[in-house]
């Protein structure tokens, strides 16, 4: 299909060129700087009607309160930090209720609840601007009767097989999610919150994008004259690894698998903004980092996708002159480029990262450490058991 402007979305594991976009012609300047560092947009022909219908359009992320916030997350901080700088009137949802019908914490809405009281403090310490930022809970949303109502008519547009499909938003298989029956009630929940809401831009990891694809056909058997925008981030590999891609052939873009995510319950997967340096240097020292290689390197994925997300970042590299002395770099690309060619021994690019993601976290270790309440909740969600 040929639009006035087009997109070809590349994923960084495929090109490591770029930030994932490759865009053909020039795009207003709000448009271009949303769709930086992302995997995907979803489509940038609906973000520049947005943007063309209303100076402020609607938008959120949902996040299901389910354990301690990776470093993963970092990516779409960053991201809704600037759509809230360009005018977005950005919502986090916590997805309370989604996280039980996911079985999170063993299902126990309880400790739901204090792990998203938990969240609430993550993202102060991550400088979202909550004064600009409205944050609601599941409960905000379905204690009133309307979105019920519009529960029923999302469901009326879907057939159970297409549900079926959509179950891998939760991170489950759809073998998985047959376990029981709320599990197919689940993509419902995620299309309605959208819907419901008016949420024109849904920001997520390229994991969600089933559900945004979903909620897009439903928006137009609904005839509703506009259709949720995804912006997609990448999804960061674990550190031990495991990482694979899948294409599907259902999507035009490619379609990363669930299993190529970081995994909280994985030892030694994940690096969470809690960590203390040691902790840090010991997860970064034992990662998965071939040397010369730049596809599926956890360690590059980090560099380009947490570090280089700052604005004017510079990634510094310590070494004696006899291993070639200090480099000073200033994008991902030229990282991954010396880094292919050889130039970059493995423990020299493990210990800058370590370094410059110590820095990085320092003041969010240090909010939680100063705050008596934002601390109790993190030791109170650390006792609890971290289900996938």
């Amino acid at each position: 299909m040929d639009h006035k402007y087009r997109c070809t979305f590349i994923s960084h594991r495929i090109c490591p060129k770029g930030n994932g976009v490759l865009l053909v012609n020039i795009l207003p300047p709000s448009v271009e700087k949303i769709a930086q560092h992302t995997q995907e947009v979803l489509t940038i022909e609906d973000l520049i009607a947005a943007f063309a219908r209303q100076e402020k359009p609607r938008g959120y992320i949902g996040v299901e309160p389910s354990g301690l916030f990776h470093v993963g997350w970092l990516g779409w901080v960053h991201k809704l930090n600037e759509l809230v700088d360009m005018g977005v009137r950005m919502e986090i949802l916590l997805a309370t209720w989604h996280a039980q019908v996911n079985d999170k914490f063993g299902g126990s809405i309880e400790k739901i609840r204090r792990c998203a009281e938990y969240l609430r403090h993550c993202f102060v310490a991550l400088k979202v601007d909550t004064t600009k930022v409205h944050i609601v809970t599941a409960e905000d949303l379905m204690r009133r009767l309307e979105y019920w109502e519009r529960i029923l008519r999302v469901a009326k547009n879907l057939t159970l097989a297409r549900v079926r499909r959509s179950t891998d938003i939760m991170g489950r298989t759809e073998e998985e999610a047959a376990i029981d029956f709320s599990k197919l009630i689940y993509p419902l929940l995620q299309v309605t919150d959208i819907i419901d809401q008016h949420y024109e831009i849904c920001l997520s990891g390229m994991d969600q994008r089933r559900a945004h694809v979903l909620a897009r056909e439903v928006a137009d058997k609904m005839k509703l004259g506009w259709k949720p925008i995804g912006i997609h981030m990448p999804l960061l590999p674990g550190l031990t690894g495991t990482a694979r891609m899948d294409v599907s052939s259902e999507f035009t873009a490619p379609e990363v698998s669930i299993d190529i995510k970081m995994s909280k319950s994985k030892p030694g997967d994940a690096i969470f903004i809690h960590d203390p340096p040691r902790v840090i240097r010991r997860k970064i020292k034992n990662a998965y980092c071939p040397a010369g290689e730049v596809e599926n390197n956890p360690i590059l994925s980090y560099v380009r996708n947490i570090l280089f997300m700052q604005d004017g970042y510079t990634f510094h590299i310590e070494r004696a002159e006899k291993f070639g002395g200090p480099l000073s770099l200033t994008s991902a690309d030229e990282v991954e480029s010396l880094y292919a060619a050889g130039a970059i021994h493995p423990l020299d690019l493990k210990d800058a990262t370590t370094k410059a993601l110590c820095d990085f976290l320092e003041p969010i270790r240090k909010y939680f450490e100063d705050n008596p309440e934002a601390k109790k909740l993190y030791e109170e969600i650390m006792e609890y058991q971290i289900t996938r």
